[in-house]
């Protein structure tokens, strides 16, 4: 019987590991800090955004789900509490060393165009004032908001933003933010 991949392991087919692998040694990502490992963390991350997570434990199930295949590529599954250290000690100066490693690898039209429609996103959850509670829904009868930002590297601003629930996946906003077709969409 043969084996279908996931899209998560197919995606880390494509990851040039040792370039992380040598920028996390270059910024001393992992020193210092308990598990996740850098690879973890970022495979985690990855994970998130691939099942358009709505918070860590999200990411930790789906991770769990992972494990056995996971560990075979060094990667280990994180508790949500570790994960959520980890978003806020670790820099993401190796992460972004992947960039330029991924598009080096597509063809020179793509990479162009590819460079050209890069974003980054932003979803950050703050609390909103009194008067919120009607709209501003997040988990356990909580009280949450979340800003979504989207920002062009190349002008250095951002280009969009919108203020929703803390509830809310910041795909939607990424395909609405202005900017050419963009094959995630």
């Amino acid at each position: 019987m043969r084996v279908q991949a996931t899209m998560l392991s197919q995606l880390l087919q494509h990851l040039p590991w040792p370039v992380l692998d040598r920028a996390v040694a270059s910024y001393k990502m992992d020193k210092g800090h308990r598990v996740p490992d850098a690879r973890s963390h970022l495979v985690a991350l990855m994970a998130g955004q691939l099942i358009e997570a709505h918070g860590l434990r999200d990411i930790e199930a789906a991770l769990a789900v992972h494990g056995p295949a996971l560990k075979r590529r060094r990667i280990e599954p994180a508790c949500r509490s570790t994960l959520s250290d980890a978003n806020r000690a670790r820099p993401a100066a190796a992460f972004e060393t992947l960039i330029p490693a991924l598009l080096a690898r597509l063809s020179p039209t793509r990479a162009r165009k590819a460079h050209d429609e890069l974003r980054l996103v932003d979803s950050t959850l703050i609390q909103p004032g009194h008067g919120a509670e009607h709209w501003a829904h997040f988990q356990n009868g909580k009280v949450a908001a979340k800003v979504h930002v989207v920002f062009d590297p190349k002008v250095r601003l951002p280009v969009f933003y919108e203020l929703t629930s803390g509830n809310t996946s910041p795909m939607p906003f990424v395909c609405r933010s202005p900017r050419p077709s963009s094959p995630i969409c």
